[in-house]
């Protein structure tokens, strides 16, 4: 760093401090005069006849002073610098010494001397001028970082004009080539405390010790130096000091959230990504940093290093938070300029990729990791590992709780591993990285654990390597309750990157590998998530969830139905690692508490959608591919969550910020949907059986067993979500078109069950309570139908909504009007059509018989029933006219016939001339629906009894919304204390259901049915 660049570089300063709220008065008087005078001797120091002849270097100008004259300027800078480390408001304190204009361009002359000086000139025999040039040198360090500690500084604080002056004057050169030549003594003890570990088996993840901490990475050189055996104390605790400033200028120039001009900030970070790849003091740092450490051991110097140690975590997290700027920014922008942020963002990671700088961000990182598990060192030396800090000495009376400082060792190892270059790179190679960052991650669950039960630690460690963590023990440290989740998520977000899944599925172990991913994610998500702060960390944890389970490849080449005997290597991770039991954990907590995090992370899943796909594509997929109780769960989970929601549930198509229970809504949609897309072509190359022959699909000739399962899945959605969605959009002011596309898309194959031959399945009749109710009629279609579906008001409020949508020419609602039309012509067929015959009649058993077997029934399957008794008795009487409007049905007659579809525009005619006629006479369009045989989907559906008997066993109460519990399957029922038919999950549903009638069937069961 010349002199002549750093006098520009102060000038450019003094301009920058300008309009700076602070005054030199208000400094002390000896500062004030220590800095008044330290500029005249400054000024003198750079005088002519110190200046080196005929134009050569001839070294730093503190080399050619006398002992008095170093005497008087480290009188000055101790100071100032003494000022300033004891002062209790740091920003003030600094910004008060750099509005002197003539004492910043006085420092910045004394920051170029400095870093000048050699290393025989800094310390030596019988030295007292290196000793005092060391000392100078030092205060100096210090002063200039006191000055770039700007995190709570105000906007108008001179120390930012600093950044650019200092970026632009080769300092960070000047500090690199000068720490390299400080540390050269210490090279050879280093490599011998090295040697012992370069041959163990747990090089795996640090690979050579002695090779790093020699010099031999891409900035090092061999040469150690003859007859420099050490180094001196007070060259040793300049080198400590300027480390520091080092990574102080990093952090000040790498700060994203930087309060200054655009201009000014992007000519910050310019400058810096090139002064850290022209000078590569990441690497001189680094290397410097782990042999200052040993050489210190011991001794007083060592708490000196302490700062300087956590500086660089905080470095290295910077570097990625820029890169990570720089990426977002290249995606956010026109052609022209993506080019050049991504340019930017490639030279930062190029540099932070350097050897040194590596595995000193990882030496620091491990050593937190092993004092926290008291698991493996990976080949760290013995004697290195005993020398790095692993907690704050504030926080040296708490024995359990690492210090924030030491969580961001652990975050900026994570964050210096995400930008390596090449995830295969050794060391530490793609596994090791993996295997780090997965142990972070479980040491944060353990964590998290410990702090909600209130353990003290103990003996023992967490879970080797992070590969289960189902028997996590407390950890002999944990983390505070602020840092668990950035930590976890730092952990998952890195160990992401390093998994084969995401770049060659094929290969062997990829899905155990990534299940394994998944597992440390579903417990992040029920133990660590309750401690997340800003939303943000939040929607990322969301996005990374959907982005690591939804493949745009895998969405557009799996079809919805049929589906491949095996999962995609995606799916069948996921599915592996929990994700069916994470959602419903999610799904419940976000259901109990709205605005917690977990609702959050719920809207953020959810709504992940890319180019018209998303996270709710694979959602019918996870169900297929998933255990079948763990689906089946799901599913209930998510009937009491609509149950849980006010009317304004169903999702509006024009909602600027969707609810959580708006979510849940187009989860459910998303299922259902699965029945809207299904490609009938292929359903019936595939060969589905009748039912009627088999009993349900055959596994021999018909779809996979995946396929089948997701028809079983169908069944139990209809008769579950299908009721509530009804009930929420007859309920809601503002109905959403997809809501109700999903509902009458569905209607149509409901009412061609009604009307078509019942199912014997050889399961159907399986007990003697159900013969009598389901197989006597019509499988309980109907009931679902018209009564729990609700089918004719839903098409009524339709109808008139269509009429709204069709004054708006949206093109959206062209295929619905056809789909309406068709589900009002399918159920107007249901309803007209004479009903079954009572089950009592067909069975020869008294209407309190067959209320008996209800209530049976009930305590076996839920709410299986409960509308069947009633259903068979009451459609005998006489149906009322339908309500329909038929002056709505001749609009969408009109719709539809400008169209082009005349088929169904004359069904909507025909439709329309029944209901003038008050349901009297023929009606074409209904003998066709009437006579039509149910599609590939619609026969491949289990009777609503069939398909209930898949779910968990329920509690009795029919409008049980109790999401106590992480899974509804955990849910602890208790038979009814009076008859013992029944069960009820808590008290209140107990309650409820007595009220509703329960308690005179009970009474009536307990005396024996008389």
């Amino acid at each position: 760093m010349s002199s002549r660049r750093a006098r520009a570089g102060a000038r450019a300063g003094a301009r920058g401090s300008a309009g700076s709220s602070t005054t030199p008065d208000a400094l002390p008087p000896n500062v004030r005069d220590a800095l008044r005078r330290l500029s005249g001797e400054v000024k003198a120091l750079f005088s002519s006849r110190l200046q080196p002849e005929h134009g050569g270097d001839g070294g730093s100008p503190l080399a050619r002073l006398r002992t008095a004259e170093l005497e008087a300027i480290w009188h000055h800078t101790s100071a100032v610098r003494d000022f300033l480390v004891s002062a209790k408001g740091l920003p003030w304190a600094s910004s008060a010494v750099l509005d002197h204009a003539s004492a910043r361009q006085a420092l910045l002359c004394l920051l170029a001397a400095s870093l000048r000086l050699r290393r025989h000139e800094l310390g030596g025999e019988g030295g007292r001028k290196q000793e005092l040039r060391a000392k100078i040198a030092a205060d100096i360090a210090v002063i200039l970082s006191c000055a770039l500690l700007l995190a709570s500084a105000p906007t108008d604080h001179p120390g930012r004009s600093l950044r650019l002056p200092l970026l632009r004057s080769d300092a960070l050169h000047a500090a690199g080539r000068q720490l390299a030549e400080l540390v050269e003594p210490l090279e050879a003890r280093a490599a011998e405390a090295a040697a012992g570990a370069v041959d163990t088996v747990d090089t795996v993840v640090l690979g050579s010790a002695a090779a790093v901490l020699a010099g031999q990475g891409s900035v090092g050189r061999p040469t150690v130096a003859e007859g420099h055996s050490t180094l001196a104390e007070p060259a040793a605790a300049y080198a400590g000091t300027l480390l520091s400033l080092v990574y102080m200028i990093i952090i000040a120039a790498s700060d994203i959230d930087m309060v200054s001009g655009a201009t000014e900030a992007l000519e910050v970070r310019k400058e810096l990504v090139a002064a850290l790849e022209g000078s590569q003091v990441l690497e001189h740092a680094g290397r410097a940093l782990m042999l200052l450490r040993l050489h210190v051991r011991g001794t007083r110097l060592a708490r000196l290093l302490v700062q300087g140690t956590f500086e660089a975590s905080r470095a290295h997290q910077g570097l990625w938070q820029l890169h990570r700027f720089y990426r977002k920014q290249a995606d956010g922008q026109d052609a022209s300029a993506r080019v050049g942020s991504g340019l930017l963002a490639a030279r930062l990671r190029a540099v932070a990729s350097g050897c040194c700088a590596q595995y000193a961000a990882l030496c620091l990182g491990l050593a937190v990791l092993c004092n926290a598990d008291g698991c493996l060192a990976y080949g760290m030396p013995p004697a290195l590992l005993a020398v790095l800090p692993t907690e704050a000495e504030n926080n040296a009376l708490d024995t359990i709780t690492f210090s924030t400082l030491a969580a961001r060792q652990l975050r900026a190892m994570l964050a210096m591993l995400r930008l390596r270059l090449g995830a295969a790179a050794s060391p530490p190679g793609r596994r090791g990285a993996l295997a780090l960052a997965m142990r972070v991650g479980w040491l944060a669950v353990a964590s998290a654990r410990a702090l909600a039960t209130g353990a003290d630690g103990g003996s023992g460690s967490t879970a080797r390597g992070g590969n289960g963590g189902a028997d996590l023990e407390a950890p002999r440290r944990v983390l505070q309750a602020p840092e668990v989740f950035p930590v976890a998520a730092t952990a998952l977000h890195g160990a992401r990157r390093y998994l084969l899944l995401f770049t060659r599925p094929e290969a062997d172990g990829a899905v155990a590998e990534a299940a394994g991913w998944w597992r440390l994610a579903a417990a992040l998500a029920a133990h660590v998530l309750p401690h997340a702060g800003p939303a943000a960390e939040l929607a990322a944890f969301g996005d990374l969830l959907a982005v690591s389970v939804w493949d745009p490849e895998v969405d557009a080449a799996v079809p919805v139905l049929p589906l491949p005997p095996d999962a995609p290597p995606v799916l069948a991770a996921a599915v592996d690692g929990g994700l069916l039991c994470c959602l419903e954990l999610l799904m419940r907590r976000a259901g109990r508490a709205p605005d917690g995090p977990e609702a959050a992370v719920v809207r953020t899943l959810v709504s992940y959608r890319v180019g018209g796909s998303g996270f709710m594509n694979s959602f019918p997929k996870l169900l297929a591919y998933g255990k079948p109780r763990q689906a089946a769960a799901l599913v209930a989970t998510l009937r009491k969550l609509l149950r849980t929601a006010g009317p304004q549930t169903t999702p509006a198509d024009t909602a600027p910020k969707p609810t959580v229970h708006q979510r849940f809504a187009l989860a459910c949609e998303s299922i259902l949907n699965a029945a809207v897309s299904w490609d009938c072509a292929n359903l019936l190359q595939a060969k589905v059986p009748d039912q009627e022959e088999g009993g349900g699909l055959a596994p021999g000739g018909g779809p996979s067993p995946a396929s089948q399962q997701l028809i079983r899945l169908l069944s139990c959605a209809a008769c579950e979500l299908l009721p509530e969605l009804s009930q929420t959009l007859r309920a809601s002011r503002r109905r959403s078109l997809n809501t109700l596309y999903t509902m009458v898309s569905w209607l149509p194959l409901l009412a061609v069950r009604c009307t078509s031959k019942p199912c014997n399945s050889a399961e159907a009749a399986s007990s003697p309570t159900e013969s009598g109710i389901a197989a006597a009629g019509d499988g309980g279609w109907r009931a679902l139908l018209l009564e729990e579906v609700g089918a004719v008001p839903l098409l009524d409020g339709a109808l008139h909504l269509a009429r709204q949508w069709n004054e708006l020419q949206q093109a959206s609602t062209e295929d619905f009007v056809c789909r309406l039309v068709d589900a009002c012509c399918f159920v107007a067929a249901v309803y007209a059509a004479p009903g079954p015959a009572p089950a009592h009649a067909a069975v020869g058993r008294s209407e309190a018989a067959n209320n008996w077997a209800a209530a049976a029934t009930m305590g076996a399957l839920g709410e299986s029933f409960r509308d069947a008794v009633t259903a068979s008795t009451s459609v005998a009487t006489a149906m009322p006219p339908l309500p329909w409007r038929p002056e709505l049905l001749r609009d969408a007659e009109a719709h539809l016939r400008a169209r082009g579809e005349q088929e169904l525009a004359s069904d909507a005619e025909s439709l329309a001339a029944y209901l003038e006629a008050g349901g009297r006479g023929a009606c074409a369009a209904l003998r066709r629906r009437r006579l039509s045989e149910p599609g590939p989907l619609a026969s491949a559906l289990l009777p609503p009894a069939e398909a209930r008997r898949l779910l968990p066993g329920r509690c009795a109460n029919p409008t049980c919304a109790n999401l106590d519990g992480d899974r509804e399957a955990d849910l602890a029922l208790k038979a009814c204390a009076g008859c013992g038919a029944v069960d009820y999950c808590c008290r209140p549903c107990q309650t409820a259901h007595w009220r509703a009638g329960h308690k005179e069937l009970c009474g009536w069961m307990r005396g024996g049915g008389a």
